[in-house]
């Protein structure tokens, strides 16, 4: 398994990987100074730190013993370990979240989110940690919302919001009773969610197909200010739309649109994502990032930030 921040075959220019993609040794041994799961081979081999060693890591469990050797080589790093346990898969998603980077099974697929829910169940369940609801409501329920790779004061300058910080409950409140865009941040990903933050979009045409079209353009338009950007659809009233797309690094991974009148599908289905039980948008947010619905069981969310934004008038 590696950690880094682009996949093989999601990058243009052959071989050559933009430098901004790389994790660097500042980023890595600040890490590394931060974690206590994470301490320097030399340190644990009791050898003497030298240039070989000072981008290596062991990644321990609870027990203080080694569940992974990290290496950092070339802008990734690569993880060399004995067998897949459940604290190993946590550990390492817990890295490449903080490092804004992503876990991957090979170099052209992440390692599947449903298997690392499933571990960090399996912990809890073990540890007999209960199911919590730290907050009331999600944002993910009958709406539309993106999810950005990026802190929130990125997000507000790139799309020129103006906020309010509130707490949760209140942001929630104030989308659904006022048409203001709930905002929100975990774990280095921000999210912007309400039905009317279509007005970021500047959609002039009236046409279904036309529409959807603007919606892609938009993402790749965007994605020059991001890493990974995903947009989410899910309505089951009075009209039915399914849509969610991506896209990494400047390129749209895949895309689906599904309504009464219209269908679309953009690139090739990712394999992490073909075998889910279905192809509903909260489900693929769960793979991709996060399930709104989810979050709110995430104990970050019980005092998180929250704000209510409003959508410049264009």
């Amino acid at each position: 398994m590696d950690i880094c921040r682009y996949l093989t075959n999601n990058v243009t220019g052959g071989d050559k990987i933009p430098s901004q993609l790389y994790i660097t040794s500042h980023e890595w041994q600040t890490l590394i100074e931060l974690l206590d799961d994470l301490v320097y081979f030399a340190e644990y081999a009791n050898f003497e730190q030298t240039p070989d060693y000072e981008n290596t890591a062991i990644l321990l469990d609870v027990n203080a013993k080694e569940l992974a050797r990290l290496k950092l080589f070339n802008g990734k790093i690569r993880v060399f370990y004995k067998k897949i346990s459940d604290d190993l898969l946590i550990g390492l998603n817990n890295i490449s979240e903080r490092l804004g980077a992503l876990l991957l099974i090979n170099p052209k697929m992440e390692f599947p989110k449903s298997k690392i829910i499933s571990a960090q169940k399996r912990l809890d369940k073990k540890a007999k940690v209960d199911l919590v609801e730290y907050q009331q409501n999600s944002f993910g329920q009958n709406n539309i919302w993106l999810a950005i790779k990026a802190n929130y004061t990125e997000v507000l300058t790139v799309f020129n919001l103006t906020e309010t910080q509130v707490d949760w409950h209140e942001a929630l409140l104030s989308m659904r009773q006022n048409g203001t865009v709930f905002m929100c941040e975990f774990r280095g990903w921000t999210f912007l969610a309400g039905q009317n933050l279509t007005g970021l979009f500047a959609i002039d045409a009236t046409e279904e197909e036309e529409i959807e079209k603007c919606h892609v353009d938009r993402l790749l338009e965007w994605a020059k200010s991001f890493m990974d950007i995903q947009l989410y659809m899910q309505y089951e009233r009075s009209m039915y739309f399914n849509a969610f797309y991506r896209v990494l690094n400047g390129k749209l991974i895949y895309g689906e649109y599904q309504s009464d009148t219209y269908q679309i599908k953009h690139g090739t289905v990712p394999k992490n994502i073909e075998n889910l039980p279905d192809n509903n948008a909260s489900t693929i947010a769960s793979e991709w990032s996060f399930d709104p619905d989810h979050l709110r069981f995430r104990k970050e969310t019980e005092n998180a930030k929250a704000w209510i934004v409003k959508i410049p008038i264009a």
